[in-house]
């Protein structure tokens, strides 16, 4: 789940995994939009250094330009879909501050580690998949929440 960036002089920082931390922002974008729109999860190196990541949504600064041409060509939106997009997005922004915005995650992460979806508050339970065990919100197939088993 965490990334590590690697620095000159021996640095390294540790991070929460971005297409992790997406897959969030992606849910509640859908939730807004009424899931009536085709949305990507995009993570973009701006320094052009995805040499070392092999994830199919990590890309280049410059190869947004390539991607986005791309991605409209596959939905076609017109100039009003794109406006009713974006009035949605400004109408449900909600300005919070980074001390809201961390307190949010604390928050979000107290509730995971008590077996509490933070979807929808129902319990998370443990389930046996194609791939090994997980939790699975009790409210399936109502809430898709999962995590892996790492509680």
């Amino acid at each position: 789940m965490q990334w590590t960036q690697c620095l000159r002089k021996g640095i390294r920082n540790r991070f929460y995994n971005p297409i992790k931390q997406n897959k969030s922002h992606v849910f509640h974008l859908k939730r807004i939009l009424g899931n009536q729109y085709n949305i990507n999860s995009l993570v973009v190196f701006t320094q052009n250094n995805d040499d070392k990541i092999n994830a199919k949504n990590v890309i280049n600064l410059r190869d947004l330009k390539n991607y986005l041409n791309n991605f409209n060509d596959e939905t076609n939106y017109s100039i009003v879909e794109i406006e009713t997009i974006y009035q949605k997005l400004i109408s449900n922004n909600k300005n919070i501050s980074q001390t809201e915005h961390i307190k949010s995650i604390k928050e979000t992460k107290n509730e995971i580690y008590n077996y509490i979806c933070p979807r929808c508050k129902g319990q998370l339970v443990l389930r046996k998949g194609k791939y090994g065990e997980f939790y699975g919100c009790s409210n399936y197939p109502n809430c898709k929440f999962k995590l892996k088993k790492i509680l």
